[in-house]
């Protein structure tokens, strides 16, 4: 990230609420939520979505890539 992005980054998360913090930060934990599942049903295409999704809760309880 350059200095510019950096700052102007810092700046955007400063001028928020709490509750404006929180709500990004459930979107993001919702995207990477939903990527993570894209890339076990890519390694895994043989596995059902129950399979999957038991993987996902796994990877993110372990906080693992």
């Amino acid at each position: 990230m350059t200095p510019d992005a950096a700052a102007h980054y810092d700046r955007a998360i400063r001028g928020m609420t709490a509750e404006q913090k929180l709500a990004s930060a459930e979107a993001l934990w919702h995207t990477a939520w939903e990527l993570k599942i894209a890339g076990v049903r890519m390694q895994h295409p043989e596995w059902s979505g129950d399979q999957v999704a038991a993987q996902v809760r796994q990877l993110f309880l372990r906080a693992t890539t």
